[in-house]
This record gives structure tokens, C-alpha cells and sequence, in this order.
């Protein structure tokens, strides 16, 4: 055993040793520069792989910029991978545009589910307005010109995207399969009554865009206006309406009793306006010529009375489809059986009418007897169930407004019936207070309900094409 002495002595020699020639400390790269865990490394390569533990040639920090050090895929400079849920680059962000395995995805401004061929960006999920792999909208900045739009005739704009304008010498004639002569092919048009609140261009827009609507409804009983104004401006959208054209009851009724002489007499006002401009080109796709046949203290309509208030209209606007707002087993049979000239009746669902497995076949098949087409529809505002807690329209406390549940069930089956040409709910009304003091619009403004409408519109096209106007 060596002496203190000796130790002593062998410690300064080395400390004079280190003096004069620099040694390098066993925990440092360089004399004096301590590392935090190289303490007893004893070689250069020793140190390097202590610091690049997944031997990828990057070594994590403090002395690189590795931010994964125990996956060697992981480095500054890997390639980044949808496949990964971490920073495959070490760039501070995971699954970067362009990354291996990504999907295209286009712009879509305008929101109507078709994107832009020339704005898209390559992304492992949808990015901002970057969100849907359709590419084939031709133009995103109108809600109205998409593969899915309605065609309107003659006025210089490609609506669907096929690369042209349709004109009325190419065999055109509503759109929806609903009149006007030749059946263009389109499926099923699908909206609702009112709108009141949303008579403007803007208003129309709104609807189109969050309820799926293509065709509404109007009581639109004023030429002028009609003419003018409303049908102009429904055209610029890219929409159809229906109208019905004579005012309320009261104008036409004689001692409590229908009168079709008055009725005929107030759609005599529509003589002199260019209304069939528009049935030509398949804006106005129909007219309603009653709504509701028990209106009178006296008697009500009579099957001859519908029948040639439809005649009457095809007189003054050839090509226009009629029809009457009332379900098929309630309509009154014509004498020979048949209606001639009315085309249509509208199978409103609501709760009150029984059983919905089998309220819609019941309906078809008695219209079919009748020689009438379907136009089906709910009563979205009065005709739930309750479950909806929703008050309804009707003040009594026993009607309530549909859930988006009953919106789903009832109209799928509405929409599955294959006689089906339209589609009409009741009602859409921004101003009309309900029972409970709210606005009709507060109820289509909840979520669940605008996305179950917008389900169904869906459904209601992607129905094959029906025509509903009479040879």
C-alpha cells in the first residue's frame, strides 16, 4: 500500500502534467465545457451516441435538433406522413400540407358542397374552406352554379356546370320534372310555403343555402308584383316557385258557397302580364289553384269545380301544372272517376293523420285512382308528436312543431314513395309569431332541425325524375 507520501506526490505530478500539456476533462467536449449527461464518457463517439440515442445522425437537444431522439424516422428533414400523429420533420407542426399519403382537398366559398378545381391544397384532413374533394364547381363565388343547380333557360349563365347555358331550343321546360313540357330529367324539387321574412334576393340565398330548397311556394296573388318583382328574382337565384294566384277565399265565395265564377274572374287579373315567360323558361313550375278545399260555411269545391279550374289555367298558361292543396283521400271524386286536368294533390304529413308506415301508401294509391300525381310534404310547423317541446303554430296548446327525430322518420318515407314529384313543407316564416310568442324562424334556426331538412332535401334528390304535368 502506498504511502500518503507518495499519493501526494503522484497527484501533483499529474496536476503538473495537465498544466503543461491540456487535458481534456472525461465530461466535457473541449477543457471546461461541462455537458449535462457525458459525465464519464471516455471517448468523442461515445459522447456522440449518447446524445443520438436512435442513431438516426441527429442528435437531440441541447446539442441538435432531433425532437424525437428514441424514432429514428423522426429528424429535421424526415418526410412528414399522414400516417404518423406526431412531427415526423421536427418543424413544430404535425401532418403539414403535402405530406406523404395527403388528400386533395378544394375551396369551397361558397358553401354548396362542390369545390374549385383551381384553389386546393393537398392536406391530411380538410383545412379552413379547403374542405371537400369535389372539384367540380365552376364557379365558387354563386351558391346557385354548381353540378347540382338548377338550370334556368335563356339567361346567359351555365347554373350546372355542364359547360352551357340551356335554352328553350333545346328541349327544356321547368326543371324538376314538373310541367312546362319536356321532362328536363331533374329530380324531385323540394321546399316550402311562406318564406315570409325571406322575400329577397338575399333572404332566398339564405334558405336555398341552409335548407336545401329549390321550389317555394307563395301565395302570390298580386300580377304586378308577381311579375315583376317576385318571379325576376327567383329566377337570379336559381329557384322555381309555385304560386297560388287567386287571394283568399272571401274574394270568391257567394253566400258562404264556393263561387268558380268569382275565381275565375280574379285569375282574369293575370291577363296582360308576361306570366308564361316564366312557365316557358321553368321558374313558375305550378299553380295551386285552392288551398284547402274546406274553406266555405256552404259548399265547397266540387270535383267538376277543381277540374275546370285546372282547365281554365291551362287555357291562360299553357304548360303550367295544377294542383290542389289537399291529401288524396280527402279530395271528392270526379264523376268519371278521373280528374282530367287537375294534376296533383299535396300528402301533408302530420301526426293527426294516423300511422306514417302507412299514411304516404295510402296516399299514392288513392291519388293513382284518381289520375293525380304526389306531391308529398310535413307539417313541420303544427305536425309533431310533442316530443319536439317545440309549441306549434296553432294557439290551442295541442299542437307542436316536428323534432329533427320526426323530420327524418316522417319525410324519409315521404320521399321514398316512387310516384313522388315535389316535395312542399309547411312552412318556412321568418315574421309569424307562433303560439308561444317566438317566430317560426326560431325554430329552423336550431341546428339539429336545419340539418335534418338539409338530410331530407338530400334524399328528395337523389329521387328519379317524375313528371307531374299531364300530356
Amino acid at each position: 500500500m502506498a504511502s500518503p507520501k507518495r499519493l501526494l506526490l503522484r497527484s501533483l505530478g499529474i496536476l503538473t502534467l495537465c498544466a503543461a500539456s491540456g487535458c481534456l476533462d472525461p465530461a466535457s467536449d473541449t477543457t471546461g465545457a461541462v455537458r449535462p449527461d457525458d459525465s464519464g464518457a471516455d471517448s468523442a463517439e461515445d459522447r456522440r451516441l449518447r446524445r443520438d440515442s436512435d442513431r438516426d445522425g441527429y442528435a437531440r437537444a441541447p446539442w441538435g435538433a432531433d425532437c424525437d431522439d428514441a424514432r429514428a424516422s423522426v429528424h429535421p428533414g424526415a418526410a412528414e406522413s399522414c400516417g404518423t400523429t406526431y412531427d415526423d420533420d421536427c418543424d413544430g407542426s404535425t401532418n403539414d400540407l403535402d405530406a406523404t399519403g395527403c388528400t386533395p382537398f378544394y375551396a369551397d366559398v361558397d358553401g354548396d358542397g362542390y369545390g374549385d378545381a383551381a384553389n386546393d391544397v393537398c392536406a391530411c384532413v380538410t383545412s379552413g374552406v379547403h374542405d371537400t374533394a369535389d372539384a367540380s364547381d365552376c364557379d365558387d363565388g354563386s351558391v346557385s352554379v354548381n353540378p347540382g343547380a338548377t338550370e334556368v333557360y335563356d339567361d346567359g349563365v351555365d347554373q350546372d356546370c355542364d359547360g352551357a347555358d340551356a335554352t328553350t331550343g333545346t328541349g327544356g321546360g321547368t326543371g324538376g320534372g314538373t310541367g312546362g313540357g319536356t321532362d328536363t330529367g331533374d329530380a324531385p324539387l323540394f321546399g316550402y310555403w311562406g318564406l315570409n321574412g325571406y322575400l329577397s334576393a338575399s333572404g332566398l340565398a339564405d334558405v336555398q343555402g341552409r335548407m336545401g330548397m329549390s321550389v317555394v311556394q307563395l301565395a302570390c296573388a298580386a300580377p304586378s308584383y308577381c311579375v315583376n318583382t317576385m318571379l325576376p328574382m327567383i329566377r337570379a337565384a336559381g329557384l322555381h316557385a309555385t304560386f297560388r294566384m287567386t287571394p283568399s277565399p272571401s274574394y270568391y265565395t257567394t253566400s258562404g258557397n264556393f263561387d268558380l265564377a268569382k275565381w275565375k274572374d280574379k285569375l282574369n287579373d293575370w291577363e296582360g302580364y308576361d306570366v308564361q315567360a316564366f312557365v316557358d323558361d321553368g321558374t313558375l313550375v305550378g299553380h295551386m289553384i285552392l288551398d284547402d278545399i274546406s274553406n266555405y260555411s256552404g259548399l265547397d269545391a266540387t270535383a267538376a269545380d277543381l277540374d275546370e279550374m285546372a282547365r281554365y289555367s291551362k287555357e291562360l298558361f299553357p304548360g303550367l301544372m295544377t294542383f290542389v292543396r289537399e291529401r288524396a283521400t280527402e279530395m271528392p271524386v270526379p264523376s268519371g272517376g278521373t280528374y282530367v286536368y287537375v294534376d296533383a294533390c299535396v300528402n301533408q304529413y302530420s301526426i293527426r293523420h294516423g300511422a306514417i308506415a302507412t299514411y304516404f301508401d295510402q296516399q299514392e294509391a288513392e291519388a293513382e285512382a284518381l289520375g293525380l300525381g304526389v306531391i308529398n310534404g310535413l307539417n313541420l310547423a303544427d305536425g309533431g308528436d310533442g316530443r319536439s317541446g317545440q309549441p306549434g303554430w296553432r294557439t290551442d296548446g295541442t299542437f307542436y312543431a316536428m323534432s329533427a327525430e320526426e323530420v327524418l322518420d316522417y319525410g324519409t318515407l315521404g320521399a321514398s314513395v316512387p310516384s313522388m314529384g315535389m316535395f312542399l313543407n309547411w312552412e318556412y316564416d321568418g315574421e309569424e309569431s307562433w303560439s308561444d310568442g317566438t317566430i317560426g324562424a326560431d325554430y329552423l334556426d336550431h341546428p339539429d332541425i336545419q340539418a335534418a331538412l338539409l338530410e331530407l332535401s338530400g334524399l328528395v334528390g337523389s329521387h328519379a325524375p317524375v313528371t307531374l304535368l299531364k300530356p
